[in-house]
C-alpha cells in the first residue's frame, strides 16, 4: 500500500484538500448541535454508549477523554482525516479502483465523493461527540475488508499458509466486530465493499465468486455474533441496557408485515431518487439522483453486453445487491424512518457506481463506449456533482452555525432578563414552557432528516433539560426542575405573556417560569407530563 500511496500521492492530496474544503465551515465555525450539549459537559458516569450497544465508543472515551467530553475542532479534524483514510483503504482494496481504467480522475472521484456526500458524511461527522470514533470504526471495517481480500487471493493462488491465514482471518473478524461495536451501521460498509469486489471480478471475467462470498459471509457472521456476545457481557457487567430500536422496528405495524416490507424497500427508491415526502427532502439528493440514474443505465447496457455463460445473472444479482446494501439495516428492521448517518455505505456505493461508468469511458482496449465529447461530458458531470457536494456541505454547516449563534443570543437574553427580574437561578430551577421559534425558521433550505439543524429552544416543542444544558455551556449553572416543578409552573402560565414581551418571566416561591408559547403535546411528553391531565 505504501508504494501505491507514493505513486498516487498527488491525487490523494488533492482529494484530501477538496474534502477539507467541504468541511471548511465546520472546522472553522464551532457549533453545538442536539445531543452534543450532553457530551461536552459530561460528568463522571456518563455511559450512554453502553446502553446503545456502542461499547467501543465507551472504551475510547475511557482511554482518551475526560468523562466522554469531546474536544471541539480537534475531534472534527481527526474525524474528517480518519474518514478519508478509510476511503483510501477501500480504494486500495478494490482492484477496479486501485488499478482502474479511468486512471487518476477515477481515483480522485472515488476518494472525494466518499468524503463529501452531505446526506451521509455531513450528518454523521456533524455529531462531534462520536464522529472521530465512528470514523475509526470505518477504518476498522476497511482494514477488515482488506484482510478478507488478501485471504481470498491467497487461497485462490494456493499460497495459503496456515498460521498467517488463520491470524488474518481472526484479525478480520475482530476488526469488523470493533467497527460494529462503534456503530452498528458500519457492518453495511463491509458488506457493500464485498459486493463491489465481487462485481468488479465478474466484470473482469472472473465468475468464480463463490469462495469470496463464503469467506466474507463467515467473517461477517462471526463478527456480528461476537459483537452481540461482547455487548451482552458489557451490559450485564455494567447493569446498563436499553433498547433503542423499538421506535424503528416496523414489523409490528398495525398495517401488517407486507406493508412494512413494502415501505422499507420503497425507502430505497425514495433516497436513491431523492424523492421529497411530506416536505422532508434528501439533502443534496440531486447528486444521489444523478448517480442512481447513470448507474441504472450503465447496469442495463452492461447486462445486455455480457456474453459469457452465467455472467448476466451475476451482474443482475450483484448490481441489485449493491443498490440495496446501504439500506440493509432498514430492510431487516422493516422501517422507512431514514437517517443519513445510518446509511454509511451510501458514499462507498455511490463513489464506486460512477467509477464503473468512468472505467468504461476510459476503456483500455481503445474502443469508446462514449464519443470523445461524451467522455468530456462524463468528467464534467462528475466534477459538477463533486462541486454540489462541497457547496451543499458548507451551506448546511453555515446555516447550522447561524442557528447556534441565535440560540446563544436567545440563551443570554433570557438569562439577562431572569437576572434583571431579581430571580436567583442558583437556588430555584427554571421551567421553560413551550418553544421559542426563530424569526428565520424555514428561511434557508433544510431537511428534517439531516440531524444538524434544529434550535435547542424548538426541539421536541421545548425540551427543558436540553435548554438547561445549553445554558450551562454558556456559563449559567442553573438547577434542573423536577416533574412536580414543571406541573406547578403550568398553574401560572394562563396569566403570562410570551417572552420576550412583558410578563414573560415569573418568579415564584418554588421555581422561575419562562413562558415561550402554548405547550404542545410533545412538550408535555418529553418533559415527563401526561398531556391528557392538562386538557
Amino acid at each position: 500500500m505504501k508504494k501505491w500511496m507514493a505513486e498516487n500521492r498527488r491525487i490523494i492530496l488533492v482529494s484530501l484538500a477538496v474534502v477539507l474544503a467541504a468541511f471548511g465551515v465546520m472546522l472553522t465555525c464551532n457549533t453545538l448541535a442536539i445531543d452534543e450539549e450532553k457530551s461536552i459537559i459530561a460528568g463522571e458516569g456518563y455511559q450512554v454508549w453502553i446502553a446503545q450497544g456502542r461499547f467501543m465508543i465507551q472504551l475510547f472515551n475511557e482511554l482518551f477523554t475526560v468523562n466522554g467530553r469531546y474536544v471541539p475542532f480537534l475531534w472534527d479534524l481527526l474525524a474528517v482525516l480518519t474518514w478519508f483514510g478509510s476511503g483510501a483503504i477501500f480504494a486500495y482494496s478494490l482492484p477496479g479502483i486501485r488499478c482502474g481504467k479511468s486512471g487518476a480522475f477515477g481515483l480522485f472521484w472515488f476518494l472525494t465523493y466518499y468524503g463529501t456526500l452531505p446526506f451521509v458524511v455531513g450528518e454523521v461527522l456533524s455529531f462531534s461527540m462520536y464522529s472521530f470514533q465512528v470514523a475509526l470504526g470505518a477504518v476498522a471495517a476497511a482494514v477488515s475488508f482488506y484482510l478478507t481480500v488478501k485471504l481470498v487471493e491467497a487461497e485462490r493462488e494456493n499460497e495459503k499458509k496456515t498460521g498467517r491465514f488463520l491470524s488474518g482471518f481472526l484479525a478480520a473478524v475482530l476488526l469488523l466486530m470493533m467497527g460494529t461495536g462503534t456503530f452498528q451501521a458500519i457492518v453495511s460498509l463491509y458488506i457493500a465493499a464485498v459486493i463491489l469486489y465481487c462485481l468488479q471480478n465478474v466484470l473482469a471475467g472472473d465468475l468464480k465468486i463463490g469462495r469470496t462470498v463464503l469467506w466474507s459471509a463467515l467473517i461477517c457472521a462471526l463478527a456480528v455474533v461476537l459483537y452481540f456476545a461482547v455487548n451482552r457481557c458489557v451490559q450485564a457487567a455494567t447493569g446498563i441496557a436499553a433498547d433503542y430500536t423499538d421506535s424503528y422496528i416496523g414489523w409490528s405495524d398495525e398495517r401488517g408485515v407486507l406493508w412494512a416490507a413494502f415501505m422499507a424497500v420503497a425507502n430505497v427508491a425514495r433516497v436513491s431518487f431523492a424523492i421529497t415526502i411530506q416536505d422532508v427532502s434528501i439533502y443534496g439528493g440531486v447528486v444521489i439522483l444523478v448517480n442512481t440514474v447513470l448507474f441504472i443505465i450503465w447496469s442495463v447496457v452492461t447486462f445486455f453486453r455480457a456474453r459469457e455463460k452465467g455472467k448476466k445473472g451475476r451482474i443482475l444479482l450483484l448490481t441489485v445487491a449493491l443498490v440495496l446494501s446501504p439500506f440493509m439495516i432498514y430492510i431487516l428492521m422493516g422501517t422507512y424512518k431514514t437517517h443519513g448517518r445510518m446509511l454509511l455505505a451510501l458514499p462507498l456505493v455511490g463513489a464506486a457506481q460512477l467509477s464503473f461508468i468512468l472505467g468504461d469511458v476510459w476503456r483500455a482496449d481503445g474502443r469508446r463506449w462514449l464519443s470523445r465529447a461524451g467522455k468530456y461530458l462524463a468528467v464534467a458531470v462528475a466534477a459538477y456533482c463533486l462541486w454540489l457536494n462541497v457547496r451543499n456541505m458548507n451551506a448546511v454547516y453555515y446555516y447550522d452555525y447561524l442557528r447556534y449563534q441565535q440560540d446563544r443570543v436567545t440563551a443570554n437574553e433570557v438569562m439577562h432578563d431572569v437576572i434583571a427580574e431579581g430571580c436567583d437561578y442558583h437556588s430555584k430551577p427554571i421551567v421553560f414552557v413551550g418553544a421559542r421559534v426563530s424569526d428565520t425558521a424555514g428561511f434557508w433550505e433544510s431537511s428534517d432528516n439531516l440531524g444538524i439543524d434544529g434550535s435547542f429552544f424548538v426541539w421536541n416543542g421545548g425540551h427543558i433539560a436540553r435548554i438547561r444544558e445549553l445554558l450551562v455551556t454558556e456559563g449559567y449553572m442553573t438547577v434542573s426542575p423536577t416533574t412536580e416543578d414543571i406541573a406547578y409552573a403550568l398553574t401560572y402560565t394562563e396569566q403570562m405573556s410570551p417572552w420576550p414581551g412583558p410578563g414573560g418571566i415569573t418568579d415564584t416561591d418554588r421555581c422561575i417560569i419562562v413562558y415561550f408559547s402554548e405547550p404542545t403535546e410533545e412538550w408535555y411528553q418529553v418533559n415527563g407530563l401526561n398531556p391528557a391531565d392538562y386538557q
